[in-house]
Formats: C-alpha cells, sequence, structure tokens
C-alpha cells in the first residue's frame, strides 16, 4: 500500500460545534455534500450525494462509521475511485480553537494521481468547513456544486 493522505485546519470555534459539522445531516448539508443522511455512531451507515450544475460530475458515497467518538474523532469506510479506503476525523483544542485532523489512508500503490486528486478536494472542502464554521458562508457554488 501506498502512503495515505494527511489534511489539517485550525477553526475558530469550540470543539463540540466542528464536530456538529462534521457529523449532523443538516450541518454537513451547508458546507460539503449537496445531501446528507448519517447515522453518527459506531457501525452507522452514511450517504453522501453531490449534484453539480454539471450532471456528469454528480456522485455519491455509501459508507460505514468503523470508529466515533462524540467530539473527538470517528472514521468511516470511503470508495475512493474504485478503491475501499478508510476517511479518519480528529478534532482538538480549547478556549475557541479546534484543530480537525483528516487522514484518508488505504491507498495501493499505483493510485497517486487518485490520492492527488482526493488530497485537492479535501483541501477545498476543508476550507470550506471553515469558512462555513467562521463566517457562514460556502463556496462549493464556485465549483458548480448545488446545495440545499
Amino acid at each position: 500500500m501506498s502512503t495515505g493522505l494527511e489534511k489539517s485546519i485550525s477553526i475558530g470555534a469550540d470543539r463540540a460545534k466542528v464536530f456538529t459539522a462534521l457529523t449532523k445531516d443538516e450541518e454537513l448539508m451547508k458546507w460539503f455534500p449537496s445531501v446528507a443522511k448519517t447515522d453518527a455512531r459506531q457501525g452507522g451507515k452514511m450517504r453522501y450525494e453531490w449534484a453539480f450544475e454539471a450532471s456528469e460530475n454528480d456522485g455519491f458515497q455509501d459508507m460505514e462509521y468503523l470508529e466515533f467518538i462524540e467530539n473527538e474523532k470517528f472514521s468511516h469506510t470511503w470508495d475512493a475511485s474504485g478503491q475501499a479506503t478508510t476517511v479518519s476525523f480528529a478534532v482538538s483544542g480549547e478556549n475557541g480553537q479546534t484543530e480537525v485532523q483528516v487522514s484518508h489512508d488505504g491507498w495501493e500503490d499505483g493510485m497517486e494521481e487518485a490520492v492527488q486528486m482526493h488530497a485537492e478536494i479535501w483541501d477545498g472542502y476543508l476550507n470550506n468547513l471553515k469558512l462555513y464554521i467562521e463566517e457562514g458562508g460556502d463556496m462549493r457554488h464556485m465549483k458548480g456544486q448545488k446545495t440545499s
């Protein structure tokens, strides 16, 4: 297996607020997928759907929570270009500042192009998470994504 990718971002909000934005349907749909259906618990199922102005870019993910510790961390399955991978989020911090760490692991050798594509996608959505939480903004429309 090749190495995974890791991303992090600092957000000016308390940890519980950030964790809620990462795990609750109505919050997720304000910064990440166009539609989210989650059962936020270990073993719970989740489905994200993305709708774009150019419908050939539409997509979805059916996933399962592998680990879930409220206000601390969670991980779930992720189908990356036909490869079964794992995405993990961890949140830490205090005094109204939260660090979000994302790791995306389980890539097979030869998947470097898909890893790079996902690294760019994670950068965009993490920046949108920060914008949403700190300012109430949403930049998904700039890339043609439909929002709820």
